[in-house]
């Protein structure tokens, strides 16, 4: 199924700051991977707002959501259930984005989080942690952030995020690919919006550090997510 062909934004308007080693050639598997999806058998379908959302929900347990990025789809998520035994996982394509409908008007961030909520809702989850990649870390944050959303702990993978970080309540876990100077800045300004946050560094990885080293990712989520769903039960 072929889905209309993203814009090419800014990355720096985007993002507030821009990841110059990592914009290409990966980005243009983003995209391509975003127009042209192969049904998936286990997909499931929300309606909301007169648009057809698709997505995948695998396994038993806590819920983990998941949240590609800006021309990513759900697909990016596809090792999640398999390295992650225990939980349910839980992964939308977003509007206009993978086997999902547009929404008609240029979606926004408060859009996609409306979509995260109604979806959350219609699955009776009450409580999970959210893991965003990129944009999707700005929509996991912005959901985190509310009050009304019952979320324990939050992933932000080289995520786009500053003020978000002040009003969210939970652990927080912050990916980030190989370290240099420029990613360690950003791990600094973001810890500085909240102390209580973990910075990891995974080697080898660029932008997209759950499909450039899945193993070491997952074995990092899952200690995680333990982590944060033990401390519920105490």
């Amino acid at each position: 199924m072929r889905v209309s062909q993203p814009k090419y934004w800014n990355v720096s308007e985007v993002c507030g700051f821009s990841f110059k080693r990592d914009i290409s050639p990966e980005c243009v598997g983003w995209q391509r991977e975003s127009r042209l999806v192969l049904a998936s058998p286990k997909a499931q379908e929300l309606r909301l707002r007169w648009t057809r959302v698709l997505y995948d929900v695998s396994g038993t347990g806590d819920d983990i959501l998941f949240v590609h990025g800006w021309a990513g789809t759900r697909l990016h998520w596809r090792n999640a259930s398999s390295a992650l035994p225990g939980f349910e996982t839980i992964a939308p394509d977003l509007y206009g984005f993978g086997e999902s409908e547009e929404l008609g008007d240029e979606a926004t961030i408060e859009d996609y989080v409306e979509l995260l909520r109604a979806l959350l809702t219609s699955l009776r989850v009450k409580h999970c942690v959210a893991v965003g990649h990129s944009m999707g870390g700005q929509i996991v944050a912005r959901l985190a952030g509310e009050a009304k959303t019952a979320i324990s702990g939050v992933v932000l993978i080289e995520a786009p995020v500053s003020d978000e970080l002040r009003l969210i309540k939970s652990p927080v876990l912050l990916v980030l690919g190989d370290e240099n100077s420029e990613r360690t800045a950003i791990a600094q300004a973001q810890r500085s919006q909240n102390r209580l946050a973990e910075v990891v560094f995974i080697k080898n990885t660029s932008h997209n550090v759950m499909l450039d080293q899945p193993a070491t990712f997952y074995r990092i989520l899952g200690k995680f997510c333990e982590s944060c769903f033990g401390s519920e039960d105490q």
